[in-house]
């Protein structure tokens, strides 16, 4: 039986690096995953925390285990027994109630950590705009980053087009994409080109001045001629 040397996976693997993280879109709900036959594999929803997990034991000489993360809202797969030709699912449900059904194919290789990227996550309905200044960080940017994407503004929210013309800087073409303002706060989303011949960075403590609340970069090293978006949120003046 290896349970026990497998659940106590998870502790190691909590400390696992985002970067090593293999991004996987989500299409109509269902998602298929290769993940190691004798190692335990990490799943994460981007912008979500897994609530629930049903499974569908399709195999007969092995167990699925999955083991929910309490802390993260992420899980963790693995198996006990022979999984040779077999597959197994899953129906993993978010706190906010989207459901993922994850098809899992046992194959001989190290544990992998799967991001999961489900369509329309970024169309969610936005949080009332009077909840951005009590919650910390990670939710203001999330809550922030979904009212930008939803094509259905909140009452209360108000947000116009940038500029259509680039500003040129040393290293950059920088255009303003939209801003939004709501109850107690306002947000940007800046586009940057790296217009120089070399490689860029973009840091986000180069926004971080007074009154700025968050930052987010979707690429903090741009190659020359590659984009990035920057997403500020800020205390309205």
């Amino acid at each position: 039986m290896r349970v026990s040397a497998l659940l106590g996976c998870v502790s190691v693997l909590a400390f696992a690096s985002a970067v090593s993280a293999e991004t996987v879109s989500v299409k109509g709900e269902q998602v298929s995953l290769q993940v190691s036959s004798t190692q335990m594999s990490r799943v994460h929803i981007q912008g979500e925390r897994i609530a629930t997990v049903r499974t569908l034991q399709a195999g007969e000489d092995a167990d699925l285990l999955i083991e929910k993360d309490e802390a993260t809202g992420d899980v963790y797969v693995g198996f006990d027994g022979e999984t040779t030709g077999q597959t197994y699912s899953a129906f993993l449900t978010t706190e906010s109630g989207k459901t993922v059904q994850a098809t899992f194919h046992p194959v001989e290789d190290t544990a992998k950590t799967y991001e999961l990227k489900m369509e329309g996550t970024l169309s969610a309905n936005s949080p009332p705009a009077i909840q951005f200044k009590r919650n910390g960080y990670p939710e203001t940017m999330a809550a922030f980053v979904k009212l930008m994407f939803n094509p259905e503004r909140p009452e209360g929210v108000i947000c116009r087009s940038g500029r259509s013309q680039p500003t040129q800087t040393a290293n950059f073409q920088v255009w303003t994409i939209e801003r939004c303002d709501a109850e107690g706060i306002s947000g940007t989303v800046l586009h940057f080109k790296n217009t120089s011949t070399v490689p860029q960075t973009l840091s986000a403590d180069g926004f971080l001045v007074r009154q700025v609340l968050a930052v987010g970069i979707t690429d903090e090293l741009l190659s020359p001629g590659e984009e990035a978006r920057v997403y500020i949120v800020e205390e309205a003046r």
